[in-house]
């Protein structure tokens, strides 16, 4: 990706100089975003059960819901 590519999806040149150093990255699969919903220390999905889990519920989700969020994340 290059400055000139920024400025292809619009962002304006005064914009575009703050960037230090442009990177290119892959495009995350469903299977990452499940990852990226469930395996870190801070995930989403740790932080609700969590916080269910101090008014004594315990929150457990099917894969089924992980896939949903995911299918959902993508449509938007």
């Amino acid at each position: 990706m290059s400055q000139d590519d920024l400025r292809k999806f619009g962002m304006i040149p005064e914009f575009i100089g703050r960037f230090p150093v442009l990177a290119n990255v892959n495009e995350l699969k469903k299977e990452d975003l499940v990852r990226i919903l469930t395996e870190p220390k801070n995930a989403l999905i740790k932080q609700y059960k969590k916080l269910f889990l101090m008014d004594g519920i315990d929150l457990s989700f099917d894969k089924k819901v992980y896939d949903y969020i995911v299918d959902k994340a993508y449509d938007s």
